[in-house]
């Protein structure tokens, strides 16, 4: 049996290693705003999309460009987006929730026209919607899947690890585990660093006699 995500592959050819698409992110509550920031972080350059007046990132210094986006009919919003992401520079764009993913994979032909995006089919998106079945899935190998709440990503970028930024060039066409390799190579060393070296004081009247 073929594996569930073999078909995650950037829809568009490698770009070139100086070129820096813009980046759509689809949705700005807590998740969007995390992505948002940590593109920006990077220096992509980023335009936000939501749908509802609760979500915070609408207001985020890192969005270059917010709009809101009609989302009462998948047609309508394919068809919005289409037209969004055609006025920008062939896009990355990033979904934060599973309805956004969905559509996306469902009209993934019409939209990879305008932009940059994962080629899952939509069958494969639809079942790794079914999180009932993930648990089941649990059950039979001891895995961890319990539901619960995950704020943004912060934990994760405290890590040192950028995943939104990963993703972003992947879809570029860069090696994200190089990327991601070279990362943890730097923190690594500025860690070393930080452990023979003695801690600074600044201001102070210099070492005690």
């Amino acid at each position: 049996m073929k594996p569930l995500l073999q078909a995650a592959r950037p829809e568009a050819p490698a770009a070139h290693a100086g070129s820096r698409p813009p980046a759509v992110v689809l949705g700005l509550g807590v998740n969007g705003l995390s992505v948002a920031r940590a593109l920006a972080s990077e220096g992509v350059e980023v335009h936000g999309v939501w749908s509802g007046g609760s979500e915070p990132g609408r207001y985020s210094r890192h969005c270059r460009t917010t709009a809101v986006a009609p989302v009462a009919s998948e047609q309508d919003f394919v068809a919005w987006l289409v037209e969004h992401t055609g006025r920008l520079d062939r896009p990355v764009v990033l979904p934060t929730s599973d309805r956004f993913a969905l559509w996306l994979a469902r009209h993934r032909p019409r939209l990879a026209e305008t932009c940059r995006l994962w080629t899952s089919s939509a069958e494969v998106v639809e079942s790794l919607l079914r999180k009932d079945r993930f648990r089941a899935s649990g059950e039979i190998f001891a895995l961890d899947f319990n539901p619960r709440s995950l704020y943004g990503n912060s934990h994760i970028l405290a890590a040192g690890v950028n995943l939104p930024h990963l993703a972003y060039r992947d879809l570029c066409g860069h090696d994200a585990m190089q990327l991601a390799q070279a990362r943890r190579s730097r923190r690594d060393r500025h860690e070393r660093r930080e452990e023979v070296s003695p801690p600074r004081e600044v201001g102070g009247a210099g070492p005690a006699a």
